[in-house]
């Protein structure tokens, strides 16, 4: 990082990513996403908000507590229609989704995702694993806004002239710490801000209130 206040004021893209999958899991053989939602952002501005649901013919089948969460079988306002049926109408094939996903990582500067380094980053490498292209590449660009939280909360200081940024993130990530909470709506109510948060875990209103958390949380931590 040349300077403390370096991705506060950065001028170029962020992509802020959330997927929805069919279980709770990480391993691509049981678990995959149906629902990626994508926002990009750029300054102060969210200039492009992309929402993809996606068919795999693996024979996965929904798992009732990944479904309980994503209210999977009830109406949602935005489809106008369930998500199970949303799929069906407007699942596109895998390899549609993932050009996409392949295109706006590959022009942002950054990638942010809340718990990404617990689970949306790592179902993103097994995506990119099976259409052998190399995720890892990546990851100088990655920010987790779970762990950028865990660290203000924890008043853990970010020492940029010995430390990169992920190495930063992912001590964070394996550090216990009592009585820390940083779910996405538990800090989007401590910062106050307005949100449906009966909507949280449809990948499209997840990013909705991160891009807000974001913007709290870069002016909290030297970074």
């Amino acid at each position: 990082m040349k300077d403390s206040n370096y991705l506060r004021q950065h001028r170029g893209k962020f992509c802020f990513i959330d997927l929805e999958t069919y279980n709770l899991c990480l391993s691509f053989e049981v678990n995959r996403p149906w629902q990626t939602s994508m926002f990009i952002t750029q300054r102060n501005d969210t200039i492009e908000k992309i929402d993809r649901l996606t068919k795999w013919n693996v024979g996965l089948e929904m798992g009732k507590e990944a479904a309980i969460i994503t209210r999977y079988d009830k109406y949602n306002s935005r489809w106008e229609m369930s998500m199970r049926e949303a799929l069906e109408k407007h699942g596109e094939d895998e390899s549609e989704t993932f050009k996409c996903i392949d295109e706006k990582l590959n022009e942002c500067d950054y990638i942010v995702a809340h718990n990404g380094i617990g689970f949306d980053f790592q179902l993103l490498k097994e995506w990119y694993r099976i259409h052998n292209k190399s995720f890892d590449k990546f990851i100088p660009k990655l920010i987790d806004t779970n762990c950028i939280a865990r660290a203000v909360l924890s008043e853990t200081k970010f020492h940029e002239e010995r430390e990169d940024l992920f190495a930063f993130q992912m001590k964070i990530y394996h550090k216990r710490m009592r009585g820390i909470k940083s779910s996405l709506g538990v800090l989007g109510k401590n910062f106050e801000i307005e949100h449906d948060y009966d909507t949280l875990h449809d990948a499209y209103s997840d990013l909705d209130l991160n891009v807000k958390v974001w913007n709290k949380l870069k002016w909290m931590i030297n970074v």
